[in-house]
């Protein structure tokens, strides 16, 4: 079953990377928008703007909350899975790297009214 999986994904990866080459360019500083929304349950891909080395492919399953990076080669078309993340517990913190006001500070001051 694995196997079938990644099999899925690196063709995936390089009919990704063929159809790339066809598209205009795009003057978009992130990712690019869903593939499939996520109302249907599925997996929702983005495509980051790619570059001289090649392009990264982000797929989310909204269902189990984690995350996949890959980096589709541009030379070879070779898929290489960069990181994976559950993500379920990030979306539970209150803030992380904030600035002031903090969550907890803006709290503060509308029951202080």
């Amino acid at each position: 079953m694995r196997n079938a999986i990644l099999v899925a994904l690196i063709g995936v990866g390089t009919m990704v990377v063929a159809a790339g080459g066809d598209r205009p360019a795009q003057e978009v500083y992130g990712l690019g928008s869903a593939q499939h929304p996520a109302g249907d349950g599925g997996l929702i891909t983005l495509m980051a703007a790619p570059d001289e080395m090649g392009q990264h492919l982000v797929l989310i399953d909204p269902h189990m909350r984690v995350m996949g990076v890959y980096h589709i080669k541009r030379e070879s078309g070779e898929v290489v899975l960069k990181s994976v993340r559950n993500f379920k517990w990030d979306l539970q913190m209150l803030e992380y790297n904030g600035t002031s006001p903090l969550p907890q500070d803006v709290r503060g001051m509308m029951e202080s009214r």
